[in-house]
C-alpha cells in the first residue's frame, strides 16, 4: 500500500501523483516495485536520488507552491518520467510501516491493478480462455474513437490478458487516460464472461430425462464432460452459436469448435483429447 497521507515537507499523495502523470503513474509504480530506486533523499520540498533503467539516473523532484511537480532526469526524458514517479513512490511507500510496505497497489474501481491480480481472478471464475482473445475486441466498448494506430499496430497484436490491468495497458498507453479506459473495458468483459460459464455450469447441472436405452452412452458423455472441465470452461446454450462454430468429423468422429474472434495461443498451449471406447 502507498499512503495517501502528505508530508508538510513535501505535499505529495499518491493519488495526486496519479491525477499528473496518468500513465506514466504504473509504469514508474512498477519501477519502484521491482526495487530500482537505489537512493531517496528528502531536501525541504524535492527529493533527490538514483534510480536504476537501461542505467543508473540521477533524478529531482519538487514540490511546487501552486500543487504541482517539477522534475529533472538524466535520463533520455529528461523531465516528468518513469523514474521520477518512482523516485516519488519510494518516498511515500519509506512513510509506512515496513510490513506494509509491498501491500496492494492503490485500486481504481472497476479495473485490475496487475497481472498477478488479473490472472488469479481469471483462474478463480474460470475465465482463463478469455484472456486469450484479441484485445482488438475491446474497441467496440472504448469511450472514444480508437486511433488506427491502435487498431492495426497494438490491440490487434496483442491479448487480452497484455492489456487487462492497469499496469499492462500503461506500458501501450500513448495519451493518458487511454490505459484506464482499455483496463475498464476489459474488466467489464472478463465478468460478462464469467456471467456466462456460472450460467452454462448451472446448465449442466440439470439432467434431462434420457431413455433407457441411451443411459449408458449418457452417463459416458457426462465422464467425458467431466474430463474436458480440467481443461475448458463451458458457454450457455443461447450464446454458443453467436462466439463460435461446431464443426463434426463423421470420419474420425471428432467433434471441434472455432472461435469467431482471433484467439492468441499462449505458450502452454496443449492439445488436449478427451475419448471413449467402445
Amino acid at each position: 500500500m502507498i499512503t495517501e497521507s502528505a508530508s508538510q515537507e513535501f505535499p505529495v499523495t499518491a493519488t495526486h501523483l496519479r491525477a499528473i502523470t496518468g500513465a506514466l503513474y504504473y509504469r514508474g509504480e512498477a519501477y519502484w516495485r521491482e526495487g530500482r530506486v537505489v537512493s531517496c533523499v528528502l531536501r525541504g520540498r524535492s527529493l533527490e536520488g538514483e534510480v536504476d533503467g537501461s542505467q543508473r539516473y540521477q533524478v529531482r523532484v519538487t514540490a511546487t507552491p501552486a500543487d504541482g511537480l517539477m522534475s529533472s532526469c538524466s535520463c533520455p526524458i529528461g523531465y516528468l518520467c518513469k523514474h521520477a514517479v518512482a523516485l516519488v513512490l519510494a518516498h511515500l511507500g519509506e512513510r509506512l510501516p515496513a510490513a506494509e510496505k509491498l501491500d496492494k497497489l492503490d485500486k481504481l474501481e472497476g479495473a485490475f491493478a496487475t497481472r498477478d491480480e488479473l490472472d488469479a481472478w481469471a483462474k478463480e471464475h474460470l475465465v482463463e480462455h478469455a484472456l486469450w482473445v484479441s484485445a482488438e475486441s475491446l474497441c467496440a466498448e472504448l469511450t472514444f474513437p480508437p486511433q488506427d494506430y491502435w487498431i492495426k499496430t497494438v490491440l490487434a497484436r496483442l491479448p487480452l490478458r497484455e492489456v487487462g490491468a492497469l499496469e499492462l495497458a500503461a506500458r501501450h498507453a500513448r495519451a493518458r487516460g487511454v490505459d484506464v479506459a482499455l483496463a475498464k473495458v476489459a474488466y467489464r468483459m472478463l465478468h460478462r464472461e464469467a456471467a456466462l460459464v456460472q450460467t452454462a455450469l448451472q446448465e449442466e447441472a440439470v439432467r434431462p430425462s434420457v431413455h433407457a436405452e441411451l443411459e449408458p452412452v449418457w452417463s459416458r458423455l457426462l465422464a467425458l464432460r467431466t474430463e474436458l472441465r480440467e481443461v475448458a470452461a463451458p458457454r450457455p446454450r443461447a450464446v454458443r452459436e453467436l462466439v463460435g462454430a461446431w464443426k463434426f468429423d463423421p470420419v474420425a468422429a471428432t467433434l471441434g469448435w472455432k472461435e469467431k474472434q482471433r484467439v492468441f495461443r499462449p505458450q502452454t498451449f496443449a492439445m488436449a483429447a478427451v475419448g471413449s471406447a467402445g
